[in-house]
């Protein structure tokens, strides 16, 4: 029987809902009244008939649902579902669904805290009903648990199990009794530092309902994870930079070694300007507001004097290695037990493996970002100070990556105005239409003047069958270009988009020139197949070896439905529209990376545009004319078959364009260029963008990056006066050895040295 009480109704609605969707003109409306039912799940039915404006609200559902049961083709297809049971008694139908969180609370009282630590458990699952034990898993998988339930017949060492079961028992019984008076305490205190807030709140909703407490708009939780009780705070990213007086632009000379100089933030809250530690009223909007990082230093050393362990969780790349390096410094007086844990994705079980699997700081990573930090400085502020001292503009900077960025946008504006060729569109047969380059002027005007009298013959030379392989899983550079081509969002918005979806533990890490899969990831793809009852596509591939990273993809076998409900079970905020068209273009990646490939027919054909008989352009192109079996297509949907007879047709209209061969950059091309080229890395692409935007060095215009006149004349002048510090072999080269700092292969103050003579023997 459907009532009004919302706690039956949620429940049916989030067991149903794929069936609802008919009923609605969008899944956002369906998110809303599944909210509305999860706000108001505390009623009862009694308290909803008392409140009309409630009841009102609910009447609609309530009769979408009511309308939903007695459609018997409906009923027939939940019915066939391998993951809902529906059961019929005395003409009463039951939707018999499992308790996630039930299942949760009885498996855990298997286990009991005594003197000596966790009592071993075991829990026993009788499933009578499969589909039901079905529903138990994904659901289980949904709000965070990865179980894997295994037969009794699988388990070999069963009586040991119970055996270490009694022995535990025997041992609380002498407890209990007082035979044993040792008392061993089984429960750690730690810390665990994190950049981002969000990322702090998702690790601690791993474990239930944390509590919070506060310092100066700090926040942190704490939660129990068995034998530990965990403190989990943000440091709301970097808390110290290079001094701005000291030494060469913060780093001191002192004799053969460079000595860099950090001290903490200080920020401007009106312009966000970094100031330094003794500077009271910000030189550029004169506000004396600023956001001081001493704070968070001074309550996070507070913290670490309160606790057994210091757990360094920051981000897996030479930044976060490098603010690791820093709390390592500022802490170590205060709590010498410090280690670092390495996640490449947030979630449950990634956590826990870290947890166990901790590591030293590794200072190779740490003076690779020193070099990064210390050559941007005196490749910047050097070149910065210049031309704002000769253009007297404060507001300008120039730098050793943004400023070839710049050169390159500026060529390419100048190489378009010179390139030029024709695109011609060409009708025939019903709207179909054909796309021929070329680039004489005379053939253009050939064809306007004979419009009436153009025809297109198309040639088979030949045909063959080719399977098509699926692209590779992203990476950081190709899901900046995918995005825009696809969803048209810029490099700024994808990054931060990317950045929420890997803090509340959707994908993984997303600053990454990795396409590697792990076994955990090819088992994902595995799973959601099956989810998706096409396992039959499955084709794995681990798309490289193993690294420091691995490829961009999703951390569980979920769909955007799923993350839906997930947030909605898990009572957290939806996420926007943008982050689930971003974690679906990841997700149909990553899937078709892991599936069969297509099996195509192709043709090679001859393709001649003629006026009556006399043939004006001739190309020869390989097309694919069928599809035999989708394979990661069916993901992807990029395979486009052209409908193809060898025929003589009459173009029915045309159209001409005048184009540059030189198409201006988007975000996405010129991120690829600075891959392909070796300048920027992962972290840093979409900041270089920003910077030259925020700099009005270039603006958007249709997607697309124009040089403005400051633009150009700020790299002119730097390009006359300093063309060895704005080149990009200085960058590529710093680049490269980097690379081999971080291998352990070159030391950090040799590089210093040699850029320290480019950088003051020619400023």
């Amino acid at each position: 029987r459907v009532n009004y009480s919302p706690r039956i109704l949620f429940s049916l609605f989030i067991s149903l809902k794929e069936y609802l969707k008919s009923y609605y003109e969008n899944d956002l409306q369906l998110s809303k009244d599944l909210v509305f039912l999860r706000k108001y799940s505390f009623l009862k039915e009694e308290q909803v008939l008392e409140n009309e404006n409630i009841k009102n609200k609910i009447e609609p559902i309530k009769q979408k649902l009511e309308k939903l049961l007695t459609d018997q083709e409906i009923l027939e297809k939940i019915k066939q579902d391998p993951r809902l049971s529906i059961i019929e008694e005395n003409g009463n139908l039951f939707l018999l669904v499992s308790d996630p969180r039930g299942y949760i609370q009885a498996s855990g009282r298997t286990s009991r805290l005594y003197p000596l630590g966790l009592t071993k458990g075991l829990s026993l699952v009788l499933v009578e009903n499969h589909k039901v034990f079905e529903h138990l898993k994904i659901k289980l998988r949904l709000i965070g648990y990865k179980i894997d339930f295994k037969k009794l017949s699988e388990i070999s060492d069963l009586e040991k199990i119970i055996q270490k079961i009694d022995e535990d028992r025997k041992i609380v019984k002498k407890f209990m009794e007082g035979e044993i008076e040792e008392f061993k305490d089984p429960v750690k205190t730690c810390l665990i530092i994190v950049e981002s807030p969000t990322k702090a709140r998702t690790i601690a909703n791993f474990f239930g309902k944390p509590s919070r407490r506060s310092y100066q708009n700090y926040w942190v939780y704490e939660v129990s994870i068995g034998n530990y009780i965990v403190n989990i705070i943000a440091t709301l990213g970097h808390f110290v930079d290079l001094v701005h007086q000291e030494g060469f632009y913060g780093v001191k000379k002192s004799g053969k070694y460079f000595i860099p100089v950090f001290e903490p933030l200080k920020i401007c809250r009106k312009c966000g300007r970094h100031v330094s530690i003794s500077v009271n009223k910000c030189e550029v909007c004169n506000s004396s507001d600023f956001w001081d990082k001493r704070i968070l230093i001074e309550f996070l050393r507070k913290l670490a004097n309160e606790v057994n362990e210091v757990y360094l969780a920051t981000d897996p790349d030479t930044e976060g290695e490098k603010i690791a390096f820093d709390l390592f410094i500022y802490l170590y007086p205060y709590n010498s037990n410090i280690k670092r844990i390495e996640m490449h994705e947030i979630t449950r079980e990634e956590f826990l493996r870290r947890f166990k699997e901790t590591r030293d700081i590794n200072y190779s990573l740490v003076c690779a970002q020193l070099t990064r930090r210390v050559s941007d400085r005196w490749v910047g502020f050097s070149l910065s100070e210049e031309i704002q001292k000769y253009f007297k503009n404060l507001n300008l900077s120039a730098g050793r990556v943004q400023t070839p960025v710049l050169g390159w946008i500026i060529l390419n504006e100048e190489l378009r105005k010179k390139e030029k060729y024709y695109l011609g569109r060409f009708y025939y047969n019903n709207n179909n239409f054909i796309d021929l380059n070329f680039e004489e002027k005379e053939i253009a005007n050939k064809i306007r003047k004979n419009k009436n009298n153009l025809r297109l013959e198309i040639k088979i030379l030949e045909k063959k069958e080719e399977n098509i392989n699926p692209p590779p899983p992203f990476q950081t550079s190709d899901l900046l270009k995918s995005a825009w081509e696809v969803l048209r969002l810029d490099t700024n918005t994808t990054m931060n988009l990317a950045q929420d979806l890997f803090e509340r533990g959707l994908i993984t890490y997303h600053r990454t020139d990795s396409y590697y899969v792990s076994d955990y990831g090819r088992d994902l793809a595995r799973e959601f197949l099956q989810k998706q009852n096409k396992e039959n596509l499955l084709y794995t591939r681990a798309w490289g070896s193993p690294g420091t990273h691995e490829c961009i993809r999703p951390t569980k076998p979920f769909t955007v439905d799923d993350i839906i409900e997930q947030a909605i079970l898990n009572q957290e905020q939806i996420l926007s529209r943008n982050h689930l068209r971003l974690y679906n273009l990841i997700l149909n990646r990553f899937i078709a990376s892991q599936a069969k490939p297509a099996k195509t027919e192709k043709a090679l054909i001859k393709i001649v545009l003629r006026i009556n008989d006399e043939p004006i352009i001739e190309e020869t192109r390989e097309v694919i004319y069928e599809i035999k079996e989708r394979g990661f297509d069916e993901f992807l949907n990029i395979i486009k078959p052209i409908s193809l007879e060898e025929k003589i047709y009459d173009i029915t209209d045309f159209k001409l364009t005048r184009l540059s061969k030189f198409v201006p950059y988007t975000s996405a091309t010129i991120v690829e260029e600075m891959k392909k080229k070796g300048l920027g890395r992962p972290s840093t692409y979409s900041t270089i963008i920003q910077t030259l935007l925020e700099r009005k060095y270039v603006i958007l215009n249709k997607g697309y990056l124009i040089p403005t006149k400051q633009g150009k004349t700020i790299y002119e002048y730097l390009k006359e006066k300093y063309p060895d510090l704005i080149s990009e072999n200085l960058t590529k080269q710093l680049e490269e050895a980097m690379d081999k700092i971080e291998a352990n292969e070159l030391d950090y103050q040799a590089v210093l040295k040699n850029l320290f003579i480019r950088v003051f023997g020619i400023i």
